[in-house]
Order: C-alpha cells, then sequence, then structure tokens
C-alpha cells in the first residue's frame, strides 16, 4: 500500500518511521520470521522494547521529516512574499523586471570560400568519371577504401544548384570512403592531404535513377568540389596469425597514444586493456579491420578527425581530441560480430 501510496499524504514519512519501528523491533526479537506469517496482529512495540538502532533511525526520520517541512514552509513564505512585492510594484505603476536566462551557445565557424579554377591535370574514366585536379597536394595519399577528412561542395550539374557544403558550414567531415557513393569511392583515392580535386559524376556513380528527392532529382549528375585536409594511415608494425578483425566487432586492445612530437599521452597498463566496442573510437574501429590477433597495427590519425569520433565510450582511457595522433594499437582478443 505504501508503495501505490508513496508520496501521498496517507502514507507519509511519519507513517514510515512508526511502521519502520514495528518492522525492525519484532523481526529482531523474533516475533516476526520472514518465511512465517504472524499468528495475531500485530501488537504495538513500547518504546522501552525498541532497540537503540532502531530509536537512532527513527530519530534520524523524525529529524528529515522536520527538516522538510521546515524547507516548505520557508519555501511558501519566500513565494508569498514575491507575488506581494509584484503585486505592490504594479499598484505603484512600476514595470517589473523580467529575468531571462541567456542561452549562449558556442560560435559557429565561419564558412570557407570554395575553391574555384582552371584545373592543373585532367581525366576521364571509363565510367564517365571526369577528376580535374585544381591544387595538387603534398601530404599523405589517399588510399581506396581508406578514412580521411575533407570540405567539399556539392551541386547539381544541370543547374549548379547547392545541394550541401562542408565549405559553408566551416567544419570538415570525416568518413570512410566505403560510405560513399561510387563515384567518391573512385574519385578520391589518389589525391593527397592539401590537394583540392573537382568531381564531375554520372549519376549512375552517385543517386541513380531515383535520385534522393527532394535534394537531388533523378538522374542527376553532380559535381563536388573536394579539399584534402587529412587522411588516416596504417601500417602493421607485427602482423598477426590469429583472428582478424572485422568491421563489427569487440576487440581487446593494448594502446600507446602518442602525439605528434612523440610523446606519449595515454597508454593502457597490463591487465587493464582497451575494450572496443562499435561506435567506440571511429579512428579505431575504421582502421583495425584486416589485422589480427597478436599483431600491432600503428593509425596515424589527423587531428580533424579526432574531433567527435574519438569518444571512448565505455573505456575508460583518456585520450586527448583536436590533435594528431599516432596509436599503436596490438589486437589481444577479437570477437567479430558476424
Amino acid at each position: 500500500m505504501c508503495r501505490l501510496m508513496n508520496g501521498v499524504n496517507g502514507c507519509g514519512l511519519a507513517s514510515k518511521i512508526v511502521l519502520s519501528a514495528a518492522l525492525v523491533a519484532a523481526m529482531a526479537g523474533g516475533a516476526l520470521a520472514l518465511d512465517d506469517k504472524p499468528a495475531q496482529p500485530m501488537q504495538p512495540v513500547q518504546a522501552d522494547e525498541v532497540p537503540a538502532a532502531v530509536r537512532e533511525a527513527q530519530a534520524k526520520l523524525e529529524a528529515e521529516l522536520a527538516a522538510k517541512q521546515a524547507a516548505e514552509a520557508a519555501r511558501k513564505t519566500a513565494e508569498k512574499a514575491a507575488e506581494e512585492a509584484k503585486a505592490a510594484a504594479a499598484a505603484a505603476g512600476a514595470v517589473p523586471m523580467e529575468i531571462k536566462t541567456l542561452n549562449i551557445e558556442p560560435a559557429k565557424p565561419a564558412a570557407r570560400p570554395v575553391p574555384s579554377g582552371e584545373p592543373v591535370s585532367t581525366k576521364t574514366l571509363d565510367s564517365g568519371l571526369l577528376i580535374e585536379d585544381l591544387t595538387l597536394g603534398e601530404g599523405a595519399e589517399a588510399q581506396p577504401g581508406g578514412l580521411v577528412v575533407a570540405y567539399y561542395h556539392g551541386t547539381l550539374k544541370a543547374d549548379g544548384k547547392i545541394f550541401d557544403s562542408a565549405f559553408d558550414r566551416g567544419e570538415p567531415i570525416a568518413f570512410p570512403l566505403t560510405g560513399v557513393i561510387k563515384g567518391w569511392q573512385d574519385g578520391v583515392p589518389g589525391m593527397k592531404v592539401g590537394g583540392v580535386r573537382r568531381l564531375t559524376i554520372p549519376y549512375a556513380l552517385a543517386y541513380g535513377e531515383a535520385g534522393r528527392p527532394p535534394t537531388i532529382p533523378a538522374k542527376a549528375d553532380l559535381v563536388f568540389v573536394i579539399e584534402l585536409t587529412g587522411t588516416v594511415q596504417t601500417e602493421d608494425v607485427r602482423v598477426g596469425t590469429g583472428d582478424e578483425v572485422s568491421d563489427a566487432c569487440v576487440a581487446v586492445l593494448g594502446l600507446t597514444v602518442k602525439n605528434s612530437a612523440g610523446e606519449v599521452v595515454a597508454k593502457t597498463e597490463a591487465g587493464n586493456p582497451f575494450i572496443m566496442i562499435p561506435g567506440d573510437m571511429q579512428g579505431l574501429n575504421m582502421a583495425l579491420p584486416g589485422a589480427k590477433v597478436g599483431g600491432i597495427r600503428s593509425i596515424k590519425v589527423p587531428k580533424d578527425f579526432t574531433i567527435g569520433n574519438m569518444s571512448q565510450g565505455s573505456s575508460p582511457l583518456a585520450i586527448p581530441s583536436g590533435q594528431d595522433l599516432v596509436i599503436e594499437a596490438e589486437v589481444l582478443q577479437v570477437r567479430n560480430l558476424r
């Protein structure tokens, strides 16, 4: 009954005090066994029969009740005073001051201009994909199926209408090339960090005959301007001989994380490995497939990829974000989920 009436006056804190004292005393004295029903209705417990611990608990509950009652009385007094002050101000013709909560949001990144100009190199693939390099990069090269960080600006070839733009948002996007349209999968590999490439993509390599209404109409050829700002690079320092890591797995890892200066900024301890589950640390989840148990893979993660993509989920290892990292991951165990 008390559970059903929790918070209702019929079963308040005072009644809980009396009931708790009676139950504890009866159980302490052996009058009520947990597995037996009382032969007679429970009799009131006299004060001198209540154990000291129960009396202390009762006193504590009574004190809490008194404190709550005092706090409630103070709240009501304050509310009454505020109402009286408001009424007095209105009678005097004063305009009550309105207090507003300021909702301060962090400043949004500034939009970046979309690169343009004449290409320095051009090629057309058999599929009809037109690849034009506006600027040749000098950094690490994007690999087929690799992980990249890039600004992009997407328009419809037919009328130049913008349908998506990381340049306008002022933030690059990190993603695996295995998760994008075919035109990107074929057109981005070979770019180097710092490079700018324009892709003119036939609809068959984009969103097909159906398109993505209402943003992208049916059979729409697309034009993307892409600036590559980073790419995740991997190297197997030691090749393992056990089970191979898939793209959906739970992996037990030994990690050593270094910054661009080679300083260790995070490291797992022996007996306390990092447990990687799907969704944790995309820089690892996307870079580990193909590694084997017993092996060590070195993963260079650019700073743009570590922002928002390196959350540790259920694992306690504190890995910094917003900076270039080199992660050495030793695969101790793996359980593939498919």
